[in-house]
């Protein structure tokens, strides 16, 4: 079944592809500081003013010019670091945020499910229609709502001028009509080096401290971030750069396997302001070595290592630990009831839905909104008033209670969602007949897995997590979608074959590279590839290697050079066993059963020609040992 730990949590992170508003719209600046200026070709930008439509206007900072498209005039509100945009007539609004070196990875992060706009307009309020699309160095969303529609585009550049644009008007149609307007009238040329000179002054190499948090800003684009929190010490690494807005700076952080976070820097006087909040500075040991390094290893040191986990490359596994005397007690109808489940489509009404691909139906209540996240793959959950969140996963191939119990009870690590947060599993979970039950606790928070198994092995997963005060109402819920969920044959077995003779004597190819300059002549490359040759008799072979260069240079305290040292590592595994697919919302499913009796399961995506394993591209070619 799946719902490891690992599977949850990426769940409620995804959540936001559905369910959660966007970043919240800054509120329109008070009308006595903003003054209308209809605004001459190539006027500078200028704070708190607005600019009429047709007007031309320059941000010699970012390198950029643009023009206000018909039909809208723009404010720039400096509090909020965005540009308003209200409606020449009735209609049309958003906001546009510039900046140096947009990626489209952040782009497609701030382009979230929902868009509120009813602050400019009463009938401003859309949800995305699909996912964001990448094509060169434009990144689009469409959104639309009961009364009118919404168009979100992004201009990326590493290192030049970008932008943010999101706009509703009467319909899609209207407002692509808009920012294509906008795309076309916008040029980019080069920003200011002397600007992001002096702001580079003012973090690189500094400590940044406010309160109990502290930023370690280092030169060569490291960085370290700790903070007390009520549930103790917050730790945080990952690379930094510094970008300009069209009046200060933002320093936008990486972490390590996170999402991006990009904060506002602005000077009042000499204070240092990050999002509006003092920091106090002090110059770094060393200026930005490594943390509180002044030497680095010599020749006789061990080279540094960094071995991705093999686990993490394998799928999710689990040991196989079924019952040959269970049977499930659920029964079979001859056909489900409702309107067919579709991915993108959000559901907010009660009303009955099923899947006659996977054999599944039931009850969507009231008072929850809900769709598919195509990458998870979940139906995500959320209640209108917004305490909790749930899901619900459905799969082929589920013969075993036992192996859905081992697998539900299992820590929750919900700390992507809130730091920290973990829920432990309270008991050994319950099984009754086809129905597997698992509860869990927290200080704040409660939480409820009901997994059924149907006859043809096709199974569901309910799960909610909810305020501890809140657990009546989550029981009710849970309860109410077991009570109304059905079981046919899944229309997916007529397909397996077919899949299975598809891919039979193929080999999917996983490779990954990665290289560090650390500076000072050290140096390390790493290497994986990961073989899956899977044999049309339903035999596979798997290969793992994973090689390591590394390079160091030892100094002493003062810099000189105490000589040089160089070494290799290899790792290299293999694992037999059979094969087969398995089918859940949104795709496949690679199963691989090894003959020492590991399961491992692997998310397949097909995505514009392309095949992903468990989220990574792979190429796929004709099997050296198998057919």
């Amino acid at each position: 079944m799946h719902l490891t730990n690992v599977a949850l949590r990426a769940a409620l992170v995804a959540a936001p592809l559905f369910l959660f508003s966007a970043a919240p719209v800054a509120q329109p600046g008070s009308a006595a500081r903003v003054t209308l200026l209809q605004a001459a070709d190539g006027t500078e930008l200028k704070a708190d003013q607005t600019y009429a439509a047709g007007a031309t206007v320059k941000v010699p900072r970012l390198g950029a010019t643009f023009k206000v498209p018909a039909g809208v005039s723009m404010t720039y509100d400096a509090g909020a670091g965005i540009f308003l945009l209200k409606p020449s007539g009735a209609e049309r609004c958003g906001v546009l945020a510039l900046r140096t070196g947009l990626t489209a990875t952040e782009a497609q992060q701030v382009f979230g499910p929902e868009v509120d706009f009813t602050s400019m307009h009463e009938a401003a309020y859309l949800e995305r229609t699909g996912e964001a699309t990448v094509n060169g160095e434009l990144v689009n969303a469409d959104y639309s709502g009961d009364e009118c529609g919404g168009r979100a585009q992004a201009r990326v550049s590493e290192t030049g001028a970008s932008y943010l644009l999101i706009l509703a008007d009467a319909s899609a149609e209207k407002a692509k009509a808009v920012v294509d307007e906008f795309h076309k009238n916008f040029v980019a040329g080069e920003p200011s080096a002397d600007e992001r000179k002096s702001w580079l002054a003012q973090v690189s190499g500094q400590r940044l401290k406010a309160g109990s948090t502290v930023v370690e800003i280092r030169a060569d684009g490291s960085y370290s971030l700790s903070a007390q929190t009520d549930e103790g010490e917050f730790k945080q690494a990952g690379t930094w750069k510094l970008e300009l807005t069209p009046f200060a700076a933002a320093l936008v952080l990486t972490p390590q396997g996170g999402q991006v976070l990009v904060a506002s820097l602005s000077l009042e006087g000499k204070q240092l302001l990050v999002d509006g909040s003092p920091f106090e500075r002090e110059p770094l040991a060393g200026g930005a070595k490594a943390p509180d390094k002044t030497e680095t290893p010599g020749p006789t040191a061990e080279a540094p290592k960094e071995k991705p986990p093999e686990a993490a490359d394998k799928g999710k596994s689990r040991k196989v630990n079924a019952d040959p005397n269970w049977k499930t007690d659920i029964k079979e109808v001859a056909k489900l009831d409702g309107a067919e489940l579709q991915v993108g489509v959000p559901y907010q009404a009660a009303q009955r839905l099923k899947t006659d691909f996977l054999g599944i139906g039931f009850q969507f209540p009231e008072g929850m909104v809900g769709g598919i996240d195509p990458k998870a793959p979940m139906f995500l959950l959320r209640p209108n008033d917004q305490r909790g969140v749930g899901g619900i996963y459905m799969q082929t191939g589920i013969n075993s209670a036992a192996s859905a119990a081992a697998v539900l009870h299992q820590d929750q690590d919900l700390s992507d969602v809130e730091q920290g947060v973990v829920l432990k599993p309270n008991g050994d979970a319950k099984i009754e007949g086809g129905r597997i039950t698992q509860d869990y606790s927290h200080e704040v928070y409660t939480g409820r897995s009901v997994a059924l198994i149907g006859p043809s092995g096709n199974g569901v997963l309910f799960w909610m997590v909810v305020p501890k005060e809140d657990r009546a109402k989550m029981e009710g819920t849970l309860k109410a979608f077991v009570d109304s969920a059905q079981f046919a044959k899944p229309t997916a077995e007529e397909k397996r074959a077919g899949m299975a003779q598809q891919v039979g004597g193929k080999c999917l190819h996983v490779f990954r590279y990665k290289s560090v300059n650390a500076g000072s002549g050290n140096s390390s490359s790493w290497e994986t590839n990961i073989w899956y040759h899977l044999g049309s008799d339903g035999t596979y072979f798997y290969q793992y290697r994973f090689v390591g260069d590394h390079y160091v240079k030892g100094t002493d305290g003062g810099g000189n050079e105490t000589g040089r040292a160089g070494a290799a590592s290899q790792n290299d595994r293999t694992d037999a066993g059979k094969w087969r697919f398995e089918f859940n919302l949104t795709g496949l499913l690679l199963m691989l059963v090894s003959d020492t009796g590991e399961e491992t399961e692997h998310l397949v995506r097909l995505e514009n020609g392309k095949v992903f394993l468990n989220n990574e591209e792979v190429t796929v070619g004709a099997s050296d040992k198998k057919k």
